[in-house]
């Protein structure tokens, strides 16, 4: 069990946080579309280029989310959720903190 400020032993626990929120945001995209906005929808032939449409959506916005989350991840080598993706690096954190600073020890 981790604990809060800078110890990273849950980034497991935040990684899995991390794609649980994704693929239940994902399913509550896709079946709303599918079930409240569909039935919207009037005509026929618009109800099959909604369908295609929805699917290509919901695939857009699981690729954005995962892309801002790795993106997000990225932006900082020691914050917390950049220590969601990564494996540690000392010698990396080391050298991005500078050879004189108290943080290199701190990885």
């Amino acid at each position: 069990m981790g604990r809060g400020g800078r110890d990273p032993k849950d980034a497991g626990r935040r990684r899995a946080a991390f794609f649980i929120i994704w693929f239940i945001a994902i399913a509550a995209f896709f079946l709303y579309n599918k079930f409240v906005v569909s039935d919207k929808v009037a005509l026929p032939n618009l109800q099959s280029r909604f369908a295609m449409t929805n699917y290509l959506s919901t695939l857009i916005v699981a690729v954005v989310y995962l892309a801002v989350g790795f993106i997000m991840s990225s932006c900082s080598r020691t914050a917390n959720m950049a220590r969601s993706f990564r494996r540690r690096n000392k010698t990396a954190l080391y050298f991005a903190a500078g050879p004189h600073s108290e943080n290199r020890f701190q990885a």
